[in-house]
């Protein structure tokens, strides 16, 4: 009885309240599923490349995500927001925006190839940059399918996908590193994963919600272009806002360093997870509630606020305490000097927290504008400084840098947040 009940509860939507939270609860099992597996790709990755080459590693990945940027141009945001209100036009959505993602795919690679070369770097991390690009562009599609879970608020099905990516790089990098195969081949069955992945949210989106195809409606595509490029905008600044570091890293100082800095930026991304899981499972909501207007919208929103900053700062607590056995376990010896600059880098967990949710709250009032420009000027403060201090003070100067920024956007976001809501007499 209980089982059929709690069956019936995670495959239903009787009410918005109930819909959020299944949403939720499917997203958290299929995290926490998703996010064991990568720790133990983490620490099995990690242990067997050992400081340096794991810089290398998580260089390759970073630089990729630079430029994936251009074929994602925003459209995952502006999909599930426009077809979380009009349903029927999944299928004109996606047959469009799949036709434009697959050009700019192609155009971001050569571009990658290109800058990665006149960058003078050696032939081993030009063949790992080659190798990460091309798993990050098909995720960038893999991730664009499942939007449209996301926008049917069908969530069981985007916690599947979830899983899969991480269980089968999982087994085939247990393998690569059992036979010692180094560390092209462990970018390379990443790839074989990645395809697994992508060939099974393209099955679950044809058989469950819409057959589609390729079409190229000029007139279609202006407009969803022209609502988009503020998504591509904030998806670019941020990208950079959140890769610059490592870049910077890797060019004045070393690889050792990178991979110091990464440990403790794997462990940070970790403790945010939570929230974005909740902003996921939301944000339909939101944009619906928002274009309805009304005091329901700001309701949910003071009490979103306080309840990610609360969580943000318990999480962020405990990881503190037991900082030295996180890195110790994960990474082991040779990342010593991680654990204090966890500690340091634990302070952005609350106040990434916060934006998140009032970031989302921009988009879904269709301010993505205002966002875009928030990011924008973080990502030129985040570069400007980063030049300045990375050079003098290395992982100190990055970290302290984030927080700024991190404490400018979460500033910014509130000051447009407040102001719109109080012209549109939301409040």
């Amino acid at each position: 009885m209980i089982i059929k009940h709690a069956k019936r509860f995670l495959s239903s939507t009787s009410s918005p309240r109930q819909t959020v939270i299944k949403n939720s609860a499917w997203l958290f099992a299929a995290e926490g599923v998703a996010k064991t597996l990568r720790i133990v790709l983490t620490i099995c990755i990690a242990r067997y490349l050992g400081p340096s080459v794991y810089g290398e590693y998580s260089f390759a990945y970073s630089f990729g995500l630079l430029f994936v940027i251009f074929a994602d141009f925003g459209f995952n945001k502006l999909f599930i927001r426009e077809v979380s209100r009009q349903k029927e036009q999944v299928k004109k959505f996606l047959d469009n925006i799949s036709a434009v993602k697959l050009l700019l795919s192609v155009i971001t690679y050569v571009l990658i190839v290109i800058v990665i070369h006149l960058l003078g770097k050696p032939l081993s991390t030009r063949r790992l940059v080659y190798l990460a690009s091309i798993w990050i562009i098909m995720s960038s599609f893999t991730v664009f399918f499942q939007s449209v879970f996301q926008a049917f608020e069908q969530m069981q099905y985007d916690a599947l996908i979830r899983i899969i990516q991480p269980a089968g790089f999982l087994m085939m990098a247990l393998i690569v590193i059992w036979q010692d195969c180094g560390v092209v081949a462990l970018v390379s069955v990443d790839i074989v994963a990645g395809i697994i992945t992508f060939a099974s949210v393209v099955m679950v989106v044809t058989k469950k919600f819409v057959r589609f195809g390729i079409e190229f409606d000029v007139g279609f595509i202006k407009n969803v272009l022209c609502e988009a490029w503020p998504f591509a905008i904030m998806v670019i600044c941020g990208t950079i806002y959140f890769s610059i570091d490592i870049m910077l890293l890797s060019y004045f100082k070393d690889d050792y360093s990178v991979g110091i800095y990464s440990a403790c930026v794997d462990i940070y991304k970790a403790a945010v997870i939570p929230s974005a899981i909740v902003c996921t499972a939301l944000f339909p909501r939101l944009s619906i509630k928002a274009h309805i207007g009304g005091e329901g919208y700001t309701k949910i929103l003071k009490k979103l606020v306080i309840l990610q900053v609360l969580l943000g700062s318990l999480i962020a607590i405990m990881i503190c305490i037991f900082a030295h056995h996180a890195i110790m376990i994960l990474y082991g010896k040779g990342f010593e000097e991680s654990i204090g600059y966890l500690r340091v880098i634990l302070v952005l967990v609350p106040i990434r927290y916060l934006n998140f949710i009032v970031g989302d709250s921009l988009s879904a009032l269709n301010i993505q504008r205002k966002r875009m420009w928030a990011i924008f000027i973080c990502m030129v403060f985040n570069f400007t400084t980063n030049l300045y201090f990375i050079p003098l003070y290395g992982i100190a100067g990055a970290i302290g840098t984030t927080i700024a920024t991190e404490c400018l956007l979460a500033g910014q976001y509130w000051f447009y947040t407040l102001k719109t809501v109080q012209r549109k007499r939301i409040v």
